[in-house]
């Protein structure tokens, strides 16, 4: 009989994560940008990154991440401690404005505040921005620079929203390439949004070079396309479904979820990630 080398492709924890029941939990959205080794100097004007929203969410709090320096063009090197200003804006409408005081040693800030509610939909812009500070006793010369890794983030509740389900490689939302020698971690979540409790399929499957594998329980993988099974939508936090090195050849594992329990794939709500192996 010849073997099936995608049986454990998802390991058998999955099977318990269907069963805790949670609800209301915090959803957050993280946008990353800048580099480490990348400068991007900013003097008395502003710098500017735009993002596009993914989802749906009601904000009520804001982390930022700033890897930030003080610079000079003063002969003799450093100027020293600088304030500047960074804004966070939705839609072009400020957000958030904080002071920023950057040192002659490159390091992270990070800026955590309690909002006013307000909505996010998906495809709006946000923006971060950074500017100001040059002394006014030295005009123009002193100022710094952000490089990175850097991020916002915003968390909320969702409850009113739409499932959230999410599904990620090595911490990815791909697509993802590693050698047949590298690990590959995946984890799925999902924020139940308004639809907590309610019954749905539940679907687990991955598109491999050997064909469509499906997970369901208990029995586990069998080829073809079948539900995982029926359950309440819940919170699930991040949770590892796998970690294991994996043959070579292109993958698709999706994690969906319905809005009812029929046995159909209706994936109204599901997220996939793409892993090439080499």
């Amino acid at each position: 009989m010849k073997k099936n080398r995608y049986k454990y492709l998802i390991p058998l924890v999955l099977i318990s994560i269907f069963f805790v029941t949670q609800v209301n939990a915090e959803t957050c959205q993280q946008y990353w940008f800048g580099s480490a080794g990348v400068k991007v100097y900013v003097y008395d004007d502003y710098r500017a990154w735009d993002f596009t929203v993914e989802d749906d969410l009601t904000v009520n709090f804001i982390e930022v991440q700033s890897v930030i320096r003080s610079a000079s063009m003063i002969v003799g090197g450093d100027f020293g401690y600088v304030i500047h200003k960074i804004e966070i804006l939705h839609n072009g409408v400020l957000i958030d404005r904080w002071d920023a005081e950057t040192s002659p040693i490159e390091a992270p800030q990070i800026h955590q505040a309690d909002v006013s509610p307000f909505e996010i939909k998906s495809g709006d812009t946000l923006t971060y921005r950074i500017g100001g500070g040059a002394p006014a006793f030295v005009p123009h010369v002193s100022f710094c620079y952000i490089t990175g890794p850097n991020y916002v983030k915003l968390c909320g509740d969702n409850s009113a929203g739409e499932p959230l389900p999410d599904i990620k490689a090595n911490g990815s939302d791909g697509p993802l390439t590693v050698s047949s020698s590298t690990p590959v971690s995946i984890t799925v979540s999902l924020d139940p949004g308004g639809q907590a409790g309610q019954n749905a399929d539940w679907w687990v499957y991955a598109d491999t070079p050997s064909g469509s594998y499906s997970y369901v329980y208990p029995s586990g993988w069998r080829p073809g396309l079948t539900r995982a099974i029926v359950n309440p939508l819940f919170s699930l936090s991040s949770t590892e479904i796998l970690n294991r090195t994996m043959p070579v050849g292109y993958y698709v594992i999706t994690f969906a979820v319905d809005n009812n329990a029929d046995g159909i794939l209706d994936e109204t709500w599901e997220d996939s990630v793409e892993v090439t192996v080499e």
